[in-house]
């Protein structure tokens, strides 16, 4: 029996009555498959999130073979109007990689999509608050990141640095910072440019490296101080972790296609 963790997250009603109108100001875009382990720390720490404007939460799970259709099931009982779930027969990611994105993120209400795979978490409740009120204050910056943390401890890649200072990360740092990439969990992009992005590498194996270099182009991102996230690395289901089983010729095509 599933039960929720009542320190974690506000009923959906007192998260509805703190919001300034219904509006919803920002999606949360969620990709699951088989992260039946993980899955509703995620959800809760999506919950979690204290803001002053209205947000969804959408749920893209792809066939997944374990009991992560049941989790999204019982939050989305618990918090029918703000999770969105949308739940696969059929894997897409085997049609074309990308899809599951690109799903999510057509079904997105908002502008502003924050992005975390369903086997990470938020660490910070202000998240959401903070991200969304500096990328709305840069109209010419496309998307937004932060640090966070792995297994190891912080991250902190030696071109994309750290700190608690806000700042334009220009487009050529994040092309050359190369493999040391920002982990989705921290990004906050436009919906038009994500959507741009995920159709333009739509069979790409692995596209997190693609969106965080196409939603740079051409005024560079913005680097919101803080660790915010929690990026698991070659978990099950991870893009990571597929990433790990591809062979030279993959991953070198991967390379080409991005550059």
């Amino acid at each position: 029996m599933l039960k929720l963790d009542k320190s974690h997250a506000l009923s959906e009603e007192d998260l509805l009555r703190g919001w300034e109108s219904d509006e919803v100001k920002v999606s949360v875009l969620c990709i699951c498959f088989n992260h039946e382990k993980y899955l509703s720390q995620a959800i809760e720490s999506f919950l979690a999130q204290e803001t002053d404007f209205a947000f969804e939460i959408v749920i893209h799970d792809d066939a997944s073979s374990d009991r992560s259709a049941e989790i999204i099931a019982y939050y989305h009982a618990l918090y029918p109007k703000i999770i969105k779930p949308i739940v696969q027969v059929e894997n897409q990611y085997s049609k074309a990689p990308n899809s599951v994105f690109l799903i999510g993120a057509e079904r997105c209400k908002s502008n502003f999509i924050a992005i975390c795979e369903g086997d990470d978490y938020w660490l910070s409740k202000d998240k959401l608050q903070k991200q969304y009120m500096a990328l709305k204050s840069k109209r010419e910056i496309n998307l937004s990141f932060h640090s966070y943390r792995t297994e190891s401890g912080k991250f902190s890649a030696s071109l994309l640095g750290g700190g608690a200072s806000e700042r334009i990360v220009s487009l050529n740092k994040m092309i050359v910072s190369g493999p040391t990439f920002v982990a989705l969990s921290s990004v906050m992009i436009k919906k038009s440019t994500l959507i741009n992005a995920l159709s333009r590498c739509i069979n790409m194996p692995i596209g997190d490296l693609f969106i965080q270099l196409y939603g740079s182009y051409p005024n560079g991102s913005l680097y919101v101080g803080g660790i915010f996230s929690y990026y698991r690395v070659l978990s099950e289901g991870s893009w990571s972790g597929k990433a790990a089983n591809f062979g030279a010729d993959m991953k070198f095509s991967h390379w080409v296609a991005t550059n």
